[in-house]
């Protein structure tokens, strides 16, 4: 038994319009909606996310550098988390965009300072990190 799947245009006899067309069964066409409609949820929550997480005021001194799984697999890779010790001892994870760290010089051991707001960037600290 010969099953074919597959998407694609068909040009429709009666009506000459374009239409899109599955061939093969339903519940596939279904699993396929359902995975690509979550696959696109979750990078506009990954990107959002990032976003409203980074919108709080923070100083401290960068601990780390590094690349998230997550960013890796949806293709965003422009996006770098920093974890970073904060003057009262708690450590945070943030995203920093990479042209950010590279325009700014910001390094592991840095005391970097970021205002309020979602447009400001992190920047290294003119004094030494407490």
């Amino acid at each position: 038994m010969d099953m074919k799947f597959g998407f694609g245009f068909q040009k429709s006899d009666a009506s000459g319009k374009w239409k899109f067309r599955f061939s093969g069964k339903q519940l596939v066409a279904v699993i396929v909606v359902i995975l690509l409609s979550f696959a696109s949820y979750a990078a506009f929550v990954n990107v959002y996310g990032k976003v409203i997480l980074n919108r709080s005021p923070y100083r401290g001194v960068i601990k780390e550098i590094g690349r998230h799984w997550v960013d890796r697999l949806s293709g965003d890779s422009d996006d770098y988390y920093v974890t970073i010790e904060t003057e009262d001892g708690a450590v945070i994870k943030r995203f920093i965009p990479m042209h950010v760290i590279v325009s700014y010089g910001i390094r592991v051991g840095d005391c970097v300072v970021k205002g309020k707001g979602l447009m400001n960037h992190p920047r290294v600290a003119e004094k030494e990190a407490p």
